[in-house]
This record gives structure tokens, sequence and C-alpha cells, in this order.
């Protein structure tokens, strides 16, 4: 396995969805652990509803960890590229790009499109990291 790129990331977490969240634009604490449910810990992974593509925490419970650097522009950089092409950040940088929130935020970090980024020398309970797997397309 290897880390997916912010885009697999991003892709992957909103199952075809183009709402703030993968299940509407309300906070739903039936999908995701966060500050308000969370009683301030990590839970085990599976313990709230998955994404429609089957993909447990994508949002909430602990940040995670993406093979891409933290570059700002991104957005702008990447709405000039074709989206089915994987549109990559920098090669390198100063800071490492997480996604998805934690346990530990407000609903607002953890919308799909929400980033953040840590020095990559930072360790926290609330960061992690989800592997990506290889598929032979057909």
């Amino acid at each position: 396995g290897r880390l997916p790129s912010e885009a697999e990331w991003e892709y992957a977490n909103r199952a075809g969805a183009s709402s703030s969240y993968f299940w509407g634009e309300d906070m739903n604490g039936d999908f995701a652990w966060f500050q308000e449910n969370s009683t301030a810990n990590i839970h085990e992974v599976g313990g709230k509803k998955p994404n429609p593509w089957g993909f447990y925490d994508m949002s909430g419970n602990v940040w995670e960890w993406v093979a891409d650097w933290y570059r700002e522009s991104f957005y702008e950089m990447s709405s000039k590229v074709d989206p089915d092409h994987n549109p990559q950040g920098p090669p390198a940088g100063q800071f490492i790009l997480i996604r998805g929130g934690s346990y530990k935020e407000d609903p607002f970090f953890l919308r799909s499109a929400a980033r953040f980024w840590y020095e990559p020398s930072i360790k926290s309970d609330d960061l992690g990291f989800r592997c990506a797997a290889e598929r032979e397309m057909k």
C-alpha cells in the first residue's frame, strides 16, 4: 500500500457526492466522530456508518495524512487539470497535508473539501493514515 494523493483521498471521501459532507449539507453524528459526540476519545474504526462506497471514518475520528505536501493554492492549480488524471501536489514542502478532521474538531473541519497541515515531525493522537492500494483496471 501507499498513502493516497490528496485528490484520491477526496474522491474516496466524497463517494460521488458534491455536498459539504458525503452524507449531505449538515453534520450527522451517525457518520463521524467529532468534538460533540466523541467524548474526547479516538474510537475503533467502523463505529459509525460508512460512506456509500463502504469506507469507514473518512470524516472524523483521526486526521489522515496523504501523500501530497501542502500547497495553499492546490485547488487553484488543480482546477486547470483534468481531475481524472489525479493532480499531484508539490514534490516537497514544509508541511504534510492532512484530511478528514478528527474527534477533537468542529464539524467545519470534517467537510469533504477541508484540508489542514502539520509539520512532519509532529506527533498527535488524532493523526493517522489510510493506505491506498493499486487496482488493475479492466
